[in-house]
């Protein structure tokens, strides 16, 4: 029998507790009773999969292009809050730009 070290054990039982999160359902008091351990303990291992990026995300409709391109124009251009809508069908321009009027708060209180 092979000994696992305890991190690779501790990652496989997140990946355990991931995958019956987000691909089986669990809610994490089932997923604490099927592992035999505390809900707290439940949250914590689907919490270190996120982390570890052992639990990948994909978004399979047309806005998920706009949510892309929202983070590559953030990133690239440093700003804080950036949102691209799809364009309607209808319209003549293909790409609409939008301003929206940011104010600063004040500073009073």
């Amino acid at each position: 029998m092979v000994k696992r070290s305890d991190s690779q054990g501790r990652l496989d039982d997140a990946a355990r507790a991931g995958w019956l999160y987000y691909v089986a359902g669990r809610t994490q008091d089932e997923i604490a009773a099927a592992m035999s351990i505390s809900r707290q303990s439940a949250q914590r291992l689907v919490s270190l999969a996120v982390a570890e990026r052992l639990i990948k995300v994909r978004l399979d409709h047309p806005i998920a292009a706009c949510l892309e391109l929202a983070e590559a124009l953030k990133t690239r251009y440093g700003l804080k809050y950036a949102e691209v809508v799809p364009s309607d069908p209808a319209m003549s321009h293909p790409l609409s730009v939008s301003r929206r009027q940011v104010r600063p708060r004040s500073s009073a209180g």
